[in-house]
């Protein structure tokens, strides 16, 4: 008998979900996901704003226990579904105001979700609350340099580099900012082409109409695929913060309230 898995989550932009024309946007998640499990072994870890759900995997690998929520009970329940594991508990939960007594966690990890909350402050204050007095947070969201409004309808706010860390030093007394980069080969031409393209007129290729031609068009530039692009080509690491499109924020150390 054939089993027939879960259907995938509709992609509206509030979620990356890993459906044909998103594997580079995953692969980029993935990649968090993969940094963040090296920071939590053996440690009961919270995941806040799990979506989907393609990220636990991976931490259940490291992690102890797993608990991971999001607001949306139906989002929950897929990942659920699509990721069964003992090791990980799936829980619809206000990110904002977290059900769990103080000091619950060793680790708390939580990825491209402060952009989306209204009050991230509230939502700073809920994750140092539940988070053990020398426990992790691990965080990532959009770099936004310039300060511009976002063109994402789910963004509430987008931060810049000094912002976040001035935000995330409020609540720990150890803060580091990682920017995150992509490694994609691009060849001299690709670039070349992709500078004069001032109108944009490449996002076509993310129609769906257009989108089986895109891989062929990049191989015959000489550049790699999206489709092609592993979690192990998007760089984590110190420096070039400003140009980097994602911070990611490691913070020990919270602060006594």
């Amino acid at each position: 008998m054939t089993t027939i898995g879960p259907r995938e989550l509709e992609f509206t932009g509030e979620y990356a979900v890993p459906v044909v024309g998103n594997e580079h946007l995953i692969a980029q998640g993935m990649a968090r996901y993969k940094f963040a499990a090296q920071l939590c072994k053996g440690a009961v870890l919270l995941d806040v704003g799990c979506g989907e759900g393609y990220g636990i995997p991976d931490l259940v690998r490291f992690a102890h226990q797993v608990i991971a929520i999001d607001r949306l009970a139906h989002v929950v329940q897929h990942a659920a579904t699509k990721y069964p594991t003992n090791r990980a508990q799936f829980l619809a939960m206000d990110a904002a105001d977290l059900g769990f007594r103080g000091c619950s966690f060793d680790s708390v990890t939580s990825f491209e979700v402060i952009e989306h909350v209204t009050d991230y402050q509230r939502f700073l204050q809920e994750i140092s609350r539940v988070l053990r007095p020398s426990g992790v947070f691990i965080v990532s969201t959009p770099n936004n340099p310039d300060g511009c409004p976002s063109t994402n309808p789910y963004h509430v706010h987008e931060f810049q580099v000094s912002e976040l860390r001035s935000v995330l030093y409020r609540f720990f007394t150890e803060v580091q900012l990682y920017g995150q980069n992509e490694q994609r080969r691009i060849s001299p031409l690709h670039d070349k082409l992709r500078r004069m393209d001032s109108m944009n007129i490449r996002r076509l290729l993310g129609h769906p109409r257009f989108r089986k031609l895109r891989a062929p068009l990049l191989r015959l530039l000489r550049s790699q695929p999206f489709e092609e692009v592993s979690p192990d080509e998007f760089l984590i690491a110190e420096g070039f913060l400003g140009f980097a499109p994602i911070i990611v924020g490691v913070c020990r150390q919270k602060r006594e309230k």
